[in-house]
């Protein structure tokens, strides 16, 4: 069963409940990827659709073994380097070489709304400050002055982690710390910050029903920075291209 359940409090009546449900093996029980909601599947079911995703080998590729050991040598011999450099503690050394087993790959299930969800979501109509779709969207701009050249556009980018180019997600996220002159406030150099990046990001392993595989193309799902890579990377797309 999912931390997530065993985290959930529930009355005690409901105890034996769960726990035939934990004591079923050929299911798996997980949190869908949006609204909260528990989603109860096949394992079999459930792993198939996980290797369909990896078997997109323009993004993933099987590796022959657990790459964990030559990650932690890579990061081990990065501290060092800044250690030696005086850029970083002994403490900060220790923290940061601090290296967890290698990821194991989790699929969340997207629900569709159901026909009454449909229509109980109507209610989100009557609240101020909610644009809960594009007519009310357009209804509260419609008094907004535009010029005769100006557009109005909704995009949205599928896949987005995985179609974002890392080399230049990096080299714009640098570009953006030389701006904002934070650069001289820090210890690290330029060259520090982008061989920090590539070796955070780059470095994407994880395990799957026993097989290894590699990240090729993107950002990992699920690294701490690249949210933050992507936000800098689709700012700076926004700015040069519709700017």
């Amino acid at each position: 069963m999912s931390k997530f359940i065993q985290k959930l409090k529930k009355p005690k009546k409901f105890e034996k409940l769960l726990k035939e449900i934990k004591s079923i093996e050929n299911i798996v029980i997980i949190q869908a990827g949006k609204g909260g909601k528990i989603v109860i599947m096949d394992k079999i079911d459930y792993s198939n659709k996980i290797e369909e995703k990896l078997n997109d080998l323009n993004i993933y590729e099987q590796v022959k073994k657990d790459p964990t050991t030559t990650i932690r040598t890579e990061i081990n011999k990065m501290l060092t380097k800044l250690l030696n450099q005086n850029k970083i503690t002994e403490q900060n050394k220790f923290y940061l070489a601090s290296i967890d087993d290698l990821p194991k790959i989790r699929g969340q299930p997207k629900l569709h709304k159901t026909m009454l969800q449909r229509e109980l979501l109507q209610l989100r109509t009557i609240l101020n400050g909610v644009v809960c779709n594009t007519s009310k969207f357009v209804k509260n701009i419609s008094n907004i002055k535009l010029d005769q050249d100006n557009h109005l556009a909704s995009l949205d980018i599928q896949n987005l982690y995985t179609n974002i180019p890392v080399n230049k997600a990096i080299d714009i996220t640098l570009k953006r710390v030389e701006e904002s002159k934070k650069l001289k406030a820090l210890s690290f150099t330029k060259t520090d910050i982008k061989d920090l990046l590539n070796l955070a990001v780059k470095n994407s392993y994880f395990e799957c029903n026993g097989k290894y595989y590699k990240q090729k193309a993107g950002l990992p799902m699920g690294n701490a920075l690249s949210p933050l890579l992507v936000d800098i990377y689709v700012d700076e797309y926004q700015k040069t291209t519709f700017i």
